[in-house]
């Protein structure tokens, strides 16, 4: 797992959650059911199962 920074505030923990839901991230779109690879050079998000 790789992080660009830490932020050590606790959460409040509810025990509430949500599932496919689609997150954006530096402006990317990640629906649900898309495939998600990463490594030091970079993230990839593909539509169907590349491996």
């Amino acid at each position: 797992m790789q992080a660009l920074g830490i932020h050590p505030m606790k959460t409040d923990k509810r025990d509430l959650g949500d599932i496919n839901l689609t997150v954006t991230f530096a402006g990317v779109d990640f629906i649900p059911g898309q495939f998600v690879y990463a490594d030091n050079n970079g993230v990839l998000v593909a539509t169907k199962q590349l491996v």
